[in-house]
């Protein structure tokens, strides 16, 4: 009995760490990607809330446009979400639906 109660607890206190732990390699799998595959002219969001236009990529920075001929250096670790990615496939989802 005790052993059975023994795993149970260990179960309730080990699985949503483990789960936890998953979600967060996910996440953190889905920003490398978008990093990775970043390319000139695209709009991104970086982890500071600075929306910009990628100028220049290098293998650890890129060159953000913040507004016209403003051209700054960030590190390519602080970009978070590619909103141009973000709309070419929701422009191709809804191009599938109406199909």
């Amino acid at each position: 009995m005790n052993t059975l109660l023994f795993i149970a607890l260990l179960l309730v206190l080990v699985l949503p760490t483990l789960l936890m732990q998953r979600r967060q390699r996910q996440a953190m799998a889905k920003i490398q990607r978008v990093q990775d595959e970043l390319v000139i002219g695209d709009h991104i969001i970086t982890n500071a809330g600075l929306h910009a236009v990628v100028r220049g990529i290098e293998e650890n920075t890129v060159d953000l446009e913040v507004s016209p001929g403003q051209t700054v250096v960030w590190e390519k670790s602080a970009v978070l979400r590619n909103v141009s990615e973000e709309q070419r496939i929701t422009e191709a989802a809804s191009q599938e639906q109406a199909e």
